[in-house]
């Protein structure tokens, strides 16, 4: 981190308009994304794969100790395997030159037709195999939230939609982990990671019809421009 920004060039940076301290900032960032219907779709859309599709904590843990019957160096090597495919998320999504919707709904579909497939694998290379490109999608996935939140809200705006984020984030996690666990204990792990797959790929679409409603656009349209979603 200190190599990077030591790395960065300051003629380059870019000043932001900042909004003054004032009382009730809070409840203003609040009032914000509450009547921006974009940018409550997103965060809704991010809520549904932070909690059923990301909380892998829960899932490769049970998958690894019940069906797979991998033990502590199978639940060693998962965790691994999904470190090195975030790693190439990050590089998929520095790759592109636009972080747009539409790869935000594919990889949102994408990662929820893997993690419902991962649910059917029948052993720990193969589910390896198939959560490879799920931690993949889930990083480009954050990194496309994040990046439109922020690049579409006003600028004074932007703190709170950090700040909104944040909370989502926390709150998907949070609420996520004992769901899943549940689902694991109640209908095994491979049904948990199927339903939560299945979550996933119902809010993608859902997202896709709320985005084109909200435009005036088919969902086809809607997904291929770049959108300015301020204007939506």
């Amino acid at each position: 981190m200190i190599a990077a920004v030591a790395a960065m060039r300051p003629a380059e940076f870019h000043a932001l308009a900042a909004e003054e301290r004032q009382p009730g900032a809070v409840l203003g960032g609040l009032r914000y994304v509450l009547r921006t219907p974009w940018l409550l779709v997103i965060l809704a859309l991010w809520f549904v794969s932070g909690s059923l599709g990301r909380n892998y904590q829960v899932t490769m843990a049970a998958m690894s100790a019940g069906p797979l019957e991998s033990g502590s160096g199978g639940y060693g090597l998962l965790p691994t395997v999904f470190a090195a495919g975030t790693v190439l998320g990050g590089f998929l999504a520095a790759t592109r030159p636009n972080l747009t919707v539409r790869p935000l709904l594919v990889m949102t579909f994408a990662t929820g037709v893997a993690q419902a497939l991962s649910g059917l694998m029948p052993s720990l290379w193969t589910f390896a195999a198939v959560l490879l490109p799920i931690a993949a999608g889930a990083v480009a996935l954050d990194t496309t939230v994040s990046a439109r939140a922020q690049i579409d809200s006003p600028e004074a705006m932007r703190g709170r939609v950090i700040a909104a984020l944040s909370i989502v984030s926390a709150g998907a996690g949070a609420l996520g982990g004992p769901l899943l666990g549940r689902l694991s204990d109640t209908f095994g792990p491979r049904v948990a990671l199927e339903i939560g797959g299945v979550a996933c790929v119902a809010a993608s679409l859902l997202a896709a019809v709320g985005l084109a409603r909200l435009s005036g656009r088919t969902v086809k349209q809607a997904i291929r421009v770049r959108p300015r979603l301020e204007n939506v």
